[in-house]
Parts: C-alpha cells; sequence; structure tokens
C-alpha cells in the first residue's frame, strides 16, 4: 500500500487546505442562514476538503502513486501543486464575495420571470423530462457515447445528445425533488420518490461510473435546501449517511463493472446489458463486508487527484512545444471561443479539451486523468493566470447564484436551474471546459423549463 516515502512535509498543507475549505464554507453572501449549497460552500465540502485534505493526508502515509514516476521532483511538484490549487481556491472565494457579481445577478433575477408554479403541477412535467432523459441515455448508450466505452470518432450531434440527456435528467429529478420535499398529497410525493430512485438506479447500472449515485446525492440534497428547507443536525446527519452509502455502492459496483468489462472498447448492447447483470450480481454477491475492504483502493485512488496534477505541473513547460500536435495548446481560450457553436453547424470545430489526448501526452496512456482547474490554467497562462482566471470564475458563479437563488422567495424553475448549473461544476477536469459546459447546459434547461411552462399554462386553460 505504502511506498515507504513517507512525506510529513505534506501535512501543513493538509492543515492549509483545511483552513481555505473552512474559509469557504463561512463565505456566505447572506448572514441570515446558513446556506451548504452555496458554488463556494458545495465546491469546500464536495471537492476541497476530499481532494486536499484527505488526499494530501493520503500521500502522507506514503501511499503509492501509480502516476508519481512522471514526476521529476515529487516533493517540489507536490508542494507547488498544492500551493497552486490552494491559492486558486482562495482567488475562486474572493472573486465570488466581489459585489460587481451581485450586483449583475441582481439585475438579472429583476427582469427574470417568476411564474407561481406548485410543487404539485410538478409531478407530470417531471415524469415527462425524466422519459426523455432515459430516451436519450438510451440512445447515448447504443451510440457508445454513454458508459465505459469510447467512439472513435465523435460525431457532428454526439455532444447535443450527452448534453441534453445528462441535463434533461438532472432537471427532471430537482423538479421531482421539489416534490418529495413539499406538503403536495402522499401519493404525489409517493410518485415522485419512486420515479427518482428507478432513474437513479437505472443511471448507476447502465453508465457504470462509480460516481453516478453521489452526483445524484449531491442534486437531491442541493433541491432540498433550494426548496426552502432548513438543515438541522438530523437532516444533515441523514445526508451524510446517504452520501457514505452513495459512495460505497457507486465505487464498488462502478469499480466492478469497469473490472468485468475490462476497456473502453464499444460493444454491442447485448454484451453491455450482460457486463451490466454480471456486475450487479457480483456486487450484490459480496455483501456489505466483502464491498467495504473492495472499495478501499478504488476510493483512496479517486480522492487522491494531487499527484495526477503534480504530473501537470511538473511537466507542462517542456511538453508546451508539443501540445499543438495533440490539439492541445490554448485549450481555455479556444474552449470559450468554440462553445456558442454547435459541431453541427461547425463540422471542422476543433476537439479541444479531450482528456484521452492530454492523457496520451502527459501520462502516456490515453484515458482520462484528473487535470484540475489549476493546473490547467499554469499551462495556458502561467502563475498569475490562477488566481485571474479563478477570481473570475468566482464572479461568475455569484452572478448564477444571486440570479436565481440569493434574498429571493422561492420561485421553483430559477431554484431548479439553479440546482442543475451546480451540479455541472468539475473542478477536477479542465478549466476549459467549465464555461462551455455551463452554457451548453443552460441552453438544454431553458428550452425544457419553457416547454414545462407552456405544458402547464396549456393543462390550466384546459
Amino acid at each position: 500500500m505504502g511506498d515507504e516515502e513517507i512525506r510529513w512535509f505534506l501535512a501543513p498543507w493538509a492543515l492549509l487546505a483545511a483552513f481555505v475549505g473552512l474559509g469557504m464554507l463561512l463565505a456566505q453572501p447572506s448572514r441570515r442562514r446558513f446556506d451548504p449549497f452555496t458554488p463556494i460552500a458545495f465546491a469546500a465540502w464536495s471537492h476541497v476538503v476530499p481532494a486536499y485534505v484527505l488526499g494530501a493526508l493520503v500521500l502522507v502515509t506514503g501511499w503509492r502513486t501509480p502516476v508519481m514516476y512522471l514526476v521529476p521532483v515529487s516533493d517540489e511538484a507536490l508542494t507547488y501543486t498544492m500551493a497552486y490549487a490552494l491559492l486558486g481556491f482562495a482567488a475562486l472565494t474572493m472573486g465570488f464575495l466581489l459585489p460587481v457579481g451581485a450586483r449583475i445577478g441582481q439585475a438579472i433575477a429583476r427582469a427574470l420571470p417568476a411564474p407561481a408554479w406548485t410543487p404539485a403541477q410538478l409531478l407530470g412535467p417531471g415524469l415527462v423530462l425524466t422519459a426523455l432523459g432515459a430516451y436519450g441515455s438510451a440512445a447515448a448508450l447504443q451510440r457508445g457515447l454513454l458508459g465505459y466505452q469510447v467512439v472513435d470518432t465523435v460525431g457532428p450531434f454526439d455532444a447535443l445528445l450527452t448534453i441534453s440527456a445528462l441535463s434533461t435528467t438532472t432537471l427532471a429529478l430537482a423538479l421531482l425533488a421539489f416534490v418529495v420535499f413539499s406538503d403536495a398529497a402522499a401519493p404525489v410525493r409517493g410518485a415522485a420518490a419512486a420515479a427518482i430512485v428507478l432513474r437513479t438506479v437505472a443511471e448507476m447500472l447502465l453508465s457504470g461510473k462509480r460516481g453516478t449515485l453521489l452526483a445524484y446525492a449531491f442534486v437531491l440534497g442541493a433541491a432540498y435546501v433550494a426548496s426552502g428547507r432548513r438543515v438541522r443536525p438530523r437532516q444533515a446527519l441523514l445526508f451524510t449517511g446517504a452520501t457514505v452509502l452513495a459512495v460505497m455502492v457507486g465505487m464498488a459496483y462502478g469499480s466492478t463493472f469497469r473490472a468485468l468489462k475490462g476497456d473502453e472498447a464499444v460493444t454491442g448492447l447485448d454484451a453491455y446489458t450482460e457486463t451490466v447483470e454480471l456486475a450487479a450480481r457480483e456486487t450484490a454477491g459480496r455483501g456489505l463486508a466483502g464491498n467495504a475492504a473492495y472499495i478501499v483502493r478504488p476510493f483512496v485512488e479517486r480522492i487522491e487527484i494531487i499527484s495526477n496534477a503534480a504530473v501537470v505541473v511538473a511537466n507542462y513547460e517542456r511538453l508546451q512545444p508539443f501540445e499543438a500536435a495533440y490539439g492541445l495548446n490554448d485549450n481555455i481560450t479556444t474552449s470559450l471561443a468554440a462553445a456558442f457553436v454547435p459541431r453541427a453547424l461547425w463540422p471542422g470545430k476543433p476537439s479541444v479539451s479531450d482528456p484521452r489526448t492530454f492523457g496520451e501526452l502527459y501520462f502516456n496512456y490515453p484515458n482520462a486523468f484528473a487535470v484540475t482547474a489549476a493546473a490547467d490554467l499554469l499551462r495556458n497562462y502561467g502563475v498569475a493566470g490562477i488566481p485571474i482566471g479563478m477570481a473570475l470564475l468566482g464572479i461568475l458563479l455569484r452572478v448564477i447564484y444571486a440570479a436565481l437563488v440569493e434574498d429571493q422567495p422561492v420561485v421553483i424553475w430559477r431554484r431548479a436551474a439553479y440546482v442543475v448549473l451546480l451540479t455541472t461544476i468539475n473542478y477536477e477536469g479542465f478549466f476549459g471546459s467549465i464555461v462551455p459546459m455551463l452554457i451548453r447546459t443552460a441552453a438544454v434547461v431553458a428550452v425544457c423549463l419553457l416547454a414545462t411552462g407552456v405544458g402547464l399554462r396549456l393543462a390550466r386553460r384546459g
């Protein structure tokens, strides 16, 4: 398990990461109520603490990291990686707290409609969106876009299909969660809860991803708070237990699925579903104790992303001359410029921020590795780009929060849209992918919510 290299020098960095995470939790726009799902607080407990507090402590113990051989001077690279990451999240917090984001968001909020939707009205739209999301996921699975498989050639509508399926499903779960957490009739809430459970389990089984259950637990937790409910100790304890269970089940099943499938080659639907069945049986057959022992290594390797980022930090200057040949150079600017144009309208659109191409260059293996937002900014713009880029992202996050949630009464469509956007952000991947993903997700969510509003008006007239 260990490599006999106890890295005590990372212990103070783990403590500093804990202080940064605490500061992010306390950076609340409103003093009247603590919201664990502000963009900054959510980033603190869902990413900073597990990745940079627990992850650093894992490295302190001397855990053997598969990629560390790619880091020429590991102690120096790990130190710089921690410093850059914490600098970035401190800047993210400062950007979020600047008044400019709040003012822009408040201006947008005043211009947005506020229809009086009630949770009881949302069961039908939630079920329809759930069915649409399931249909999209099935089409993506058949195309080889969903699950533990990768297509060789990206089609003009592939990105639209996958983003639409994911965004529609997440929005559907958020709307159905508003029904569950309301005072609607018991049969209505029961039907919504059943749809949430069935769709979540189906998505976990078919995707084969270890984080599916955890991601949807975050969606439900965010919807609980966004619905206006207060988080008391009992609810916090229940949510913590649910997330731990989601991690265990998701890790056990996802790791088993990957082991049985073997690689990311696209397989036929029959073979894929057979793997799903075998993985479910094997996971269930281990029992609680067996699965707890089985997931130890996958869990630790999953939260320990510091060494992956250290590979980028240690090698980006040496590898920059080769990035253009892989289509990776200047990926942040290119991603932003191309975000507004669908591939269907731009057949020659460059494929930037490809994690497997990045893995081939930096890790000598075409797989998806954790890049992290700070490391991506570093290789694009140098050290100065980290605080500037993260601060600008913090301003954008405040705009979203102020436009949809902050100091507002509960308007269901706004809160549901916020839940989807919040849980879309991924700090482990490329910084250049965050804003484009938010734009595309917002477009899909807007279409779905407009259709929902039209449907509700037609239902009232009928």
